[in-house]
């Protein structure tokens, strides 16, 4: 790490072994195709400006709800769709993967609870499809153990007040943010990035 920028070694290989349940650990790959497909043709469901990020200022990230104010909950599928309409670069499975094996990266604020939880922070730039056939998304957190544990959250399941997606804003995407009333939390350190294959 070098002042606030991170290094992720795009070079290395995603491999769902080291950080999935073993039901997960086999048939875990990305999603490819439309939402509404199968999930085994077509372009992978992921961000390709987080992809072509090789070194990442973390001042820049941040962590976001797409809640309206007067929403408690929604769907997470539909949390991802609104994500997308502002524009935020949605950090990518290798970003997690680099701040999971250099934990000491994570920023203390990434452990501010809400409504007495700590957020459950998605890397929404990588879609996974599950063996089942579901759509799922990687995620990190602090656990009441007082250590950071990981999880696969599918996009089926609420996303609630607790829930953030980890995201590198612009000032434009800033403007479309505040036009879909996405309230926003939580700025830390950076890291860097390439594409996510999987052994």
């Amino acid at each position: 790490m070098i002042g606030h920028s991170v290094h992720i070694n795009r070079s290395t290989l995603f491999n769902p072994s080291k950080f999935m349940c073993k039901d997960l650990r086999r048939g875990l790959s990305i999603w490819k195709g439309p939402v509404d497909g199968d999930g085994l043709s077509g372009l992978e469901d992921q961000d390709e400006r987080s992809l072509a990020l090789t070194e990442l200022d973390l001042s820049k990230v941040q962590l976001v709800t797409c809640l309206q104010e007067d929403e408690t909950s929604i769907q997470s599928e539909e949390n991802l769709k609104r994500l997308k309409v502002t524009n935020h670069i949605r950090l990518d499975v290798q970003v997690f993967q680099t701040l999971w094996e250099n934990q000491h990266f994570i920023p203390e604020s990434w452990k501010e609870e809400t409504n007495g939880k700590p957020p459950l922070i998605s890397f929404d730039g990588t879609i996974l499809r599950s063996p089942c056939g579901g759509r799922n998304v990687i995620c990190l957190y602090y656990s009441y153990y007082g250590e950071w544990d990981r999880r696969v959250d599918w996009l089926e399941c609420d996303w609630r007040a607790d829930s953030r997606s980890a995201v590198l804003v612009s000032s434009a995407a800033e403007t479309l943010a505040n036009r879909v009333k996405i309230r926003m939390s939580v700025p830390w350190l950076s890291p860097s990035l390439t594409s996510p294959r999987f052994n």
